[in-house]
C-alpha cells in the first residue's frame, strides 16, 4: 500500500512537473515573442508649413510661405530636435519654428515647440514681437495634426499661421 501511494504521488508529481514545464515554455515563448516585437524606437515624421503676413498700411501686405519635412528616430527619453524652420519676408519680418521630440517607454512621443515672430528694421532683427509655446502628444502608430498662430503682440497686424503634422511609427529591433 505504501508503494502504491508512493507511485501515485510520483505520477502526480511527474504530471505536475510536466504541466509546469509546458506552461513555462509557453510563457517563455510568448515573452520572447513580445520582446522581439517590442518597438525600441520611434520614427517621427514631421511636416510643417508657415504662412506669414506682414500687415502694411500704405503698400500691399507682404507674405511668406515655406514648408519642410523631416524624419528623426528617437531611441530614448532624451529630447532631440525634430525641426527648425525659418521664414523671412518683407525685409523686416522673420518667424522661427523650433520643434523637439521626446520618446516615452510606452512608445508615445511628446512634441514641444516654440514659434517666434520678429519684426524690426531687417529680417535679421532681434526685436521679438510675438511668441507661442505649445506641446502635443503623438501616440505610437498615429498621426496628429496641429495648427498654431503666432501674432505680433507689440505693434499688431503681423502674424504667421503654422500647420504641423507628426507621425509616430514604431521602429522594431532587428
Amino acid at each position: 500500500m505504501t508503494q502504491v501511494r508512493t507511485m501515485k504521488r510520483a505520477s502526480a508529481l511527474f504530471a505536475l512537473v510536466m504541466a509546469l514545464v509546458l506552461v513555462l515554455s509557453a510563457l517563455g515563448a510568448s515573452e520572447a515573442d513580445a520582446r522581439k516585437n517590442r518597438a525600441t524606437a520611434s520614427r517621427v515624421t514631421t511636416f510643417a508649413t508657415i504662412d506669414g503676413l506682414d500687415d502694411e498700411i500704405f503698400t500691399p501686405d507682404e507674405r511668406c510661405h515655406i514648408e519642410d519635412s523631416t524624419e528623426v528616430v528617437l531611441r530614448n527619453s532624451v529630447p532631440r530636435k525634430l525641426m527648425y524652420l525659418e521664414c523671412k519676408w518683407g525685409g523686416e519680418v522673420r518667424v522661427e519654428l523650433n520643434l523637439n521630440g521626446r520618446r516615452f517607454n510606452n512608445g508615445s512621443v511628446l512634441v514641444t515647440g516654440v514659434a517666434r515672430l520678429y519684426e524690426g528694421t531687417s529680417e535679421d532683427t532681434q526685436d521679438l514681437d510675438g511668441e507661442k509655446d505649445f506641446s502635443i502628444s503623438v501616440p505610437k502608430g498615429q498621426t496628429v495634426n496641429i495648427k498654431q498662430r503666432v501674432e505680433n503682440t507689440d505693434e499688431g497686424g503681423d502674424f504667421a499661421d503654422i500647420d504641423m503634422s507628426f507621425h509616430n511609427a514604431p521602429v522594431k529591433r532587428r
